[in-house]
């Protein structure tokens, strides 16, 4: 396998787009579906306050692997776009799951390759951390719900399913902001001590 640094940069250069150049080329009605969770998000102001990173000097990239039709991507993509908007010399790219399929190849869990996955690299596109498809509460939430829902049927688990993670959303939010955060932070300072 090729070096993933040069993978991604080559994969950036050749098929990374920015958020907005995500948006235009979506069909409907999944356009329709990400611009209103873009307009409703509010990342919390508590989470943002927590780290002074306004002394950045070192590019900092964040590419994201998304599918327009994912839930998770819907859900995940615009908290990590609009944390790079909050801090100096963040690069954000999204690269659609077809474009990149061989590149999540690098980043497969138990055995899948997975929507969203959000890889935050410094400026030489070396990996710092990455997030991939749900938070632990979500993760969690999930799991409950299976064990619940044991010996029900397929929709059932689904209903219970859609119900709990709607119940819970503020905190899944929170949850996963936070998540990303901590990857952005750690990209951060990894990338000024080189």
């Amino acid at each position: 396998m090729e070096n993933l640094s040069v993978v991604l940069k080559e994969l950036v250069e050749e098929r990374g787009i920015n958020f907005n150049t995500y948006l235009e080329k979506m069909s409907e009605p999944h356009k329709e579906k990400w611009i209103k969770r873009v307009k409703e998000l509010v990342i919390p102001l508590d989470l943002l306050n927590k780290y002074d990173l306004s002394d950045n000097h070192k590019k900092v990239k964040i590419i994201v692997f998304s599918a327009e039709w994912c839930p998770d991507s819907r859900f995940a993509t615009p908290i990590a776009y609009l944390l790079s908007k909050q801090y100096p010399n963040i690069d954000f790219y999204i690269i659609d799951r077809e474009d990149g399929w061989e590149a999540l190849e690098f980043f497969k869990i138990n055995g899948d390759k997975k929507v969203p996955t959000i890889v935050f690299l410094n400026e030489n596109y070396e990996e710092t951390g990455r997030w991939v498809e749900n938070s632990a509460l979500s993760y969690y939430l999930r799991y409950k719900v299976k064990k619940e829902m044991t010996g029900k049927t397929k929709e059932e688990y689904r209903e219970k399913l859609r119900e709990t993670l709607s119940n819970n959303r503020e905190e899944l939010l929170r949850d996963a902001t936070e998540e990303m955060l901590s990857l952005l932070v750690k990209a951060v300072i990894l990338s000024n001590q080189e």
